[in-house]
């Protein structure tokens, strides 16, 4: 591979790993207002909308958002840990096999 590929590749994936993020960051972008801090109205707060309308769409977000960005990368790295834990049961026990194997034969 060559190093203006690479270069290439890189560049791209950079782009669009930045891109996915913004993306996801935009429901942020139009659901957080602040809001006047409750006994000291000079200071405001960032917080999710308090408009009616906006309620299912909060909670619709949360909950994707919570699937998306913990449940579904537990799942998968609790998966993985279990694929490679069986594969390395699986290798030690025929590694042992073979070994008894070869000790037996000699």
């Amino acid at each position: 591979m060559s190093r203006i590929s690479r270069r290439n590749r890189l560049r791209l994936i950079f782009i669009l790993i930045w891109s996915l993020g913004f993306i996801i960051a935009l429901p942020n972008l139009y659901l957080l207002k602040l809001h006047p801090f409750y006994n000291r109205p000079e200071y405001y707060i960032c917080g999710l909308s308090d408009h009616w309308t906006h309620s299912h769409l909060i909670t619709f977000y949360k909950y994707t958002e919570s699937i998306v960005f913990f449940f579904l990368p537990a799942f998968i790295q609790v998966s993985l840990l279990m694929i490679f834990i069986l594969l390395f049961i699986i290798n030690k026990t025929v590694k042992d096999v073979f070994d008894r194997g070869q000790s037996n034969s000699d």
